[in-house]
């Protein structure tokens, strides 16, 4: 019950009923692979012929695995502003233009919450919230940025012509 039956090629599947059984309309009669997946059982991948095969029977091998701990730090680009749990602050290129800033942090710090620490001409750290230096995670295109950023004299590493 609740077995998963995938055809990667074909981004279709089904999950089976109470029974154990399952039924897919409508495929190619052609060779494909199909993936059988349960929670606590092995993964099955098969290669079958739709052509010549009607009805296939799988019996799942019981199976241990220990996850550890899993962090999730973020969205995925399509993700929509309005779906994200955590608060998002668009700043616009235009926006960006029309006022003078030395510095990524010294454009943000107009945002509701976020100020700056300033340590010097050009060095600017974000305290959001009231938090700052290691207390705040800097990501550049998906990757986080710790280089040298939280050392007094070192702003934020990012490459402002990317």
């Amino acid at each position: 019950m609740g077995a998963s039956l995938y055809f990667p090629e074909l981004k279709t599947g089904t999950v089976t009923n109470q029974d154990g059984f399952y039924t897919i309309d409508n495929l190619p009669k052609r060779k494909m692979v199909v993936q059988i997946n349960s929670v606590g059982y092995k993964m099955i991948m098969d290669k079958i012929d739709l052509a010549s095969i009607h009805q296939k029977d799988y019996v799942l091998e019981e199976s241990v695995t220990e996850i550890n701990e899993v962090t999730v730090t973020g969205q995925s680009v399509t993700t929509q502003i309005s779906r994200t749990p955590s608060p998002v602050s668009v700043i616009t290129t235009a926006q960006l233009q029309q006022q003078s800033s030395t510095n990524i942090i010294d454009a943000l710090s107009s945002q509701p919450g976020i100020s700056q620490i300033t340590t010097g001409g050009g060095i600017s750290k974000p305290v959001i919230r009231g938090l700052g230096y290691n207390r705040v995670v800097v990501v550049d295109d998906g990757v986080r940025q710790e280089g040298q950023q939280w050392g007094d004299e070192h702003g934020i590493e990012i490459d402002e012509m990317m």
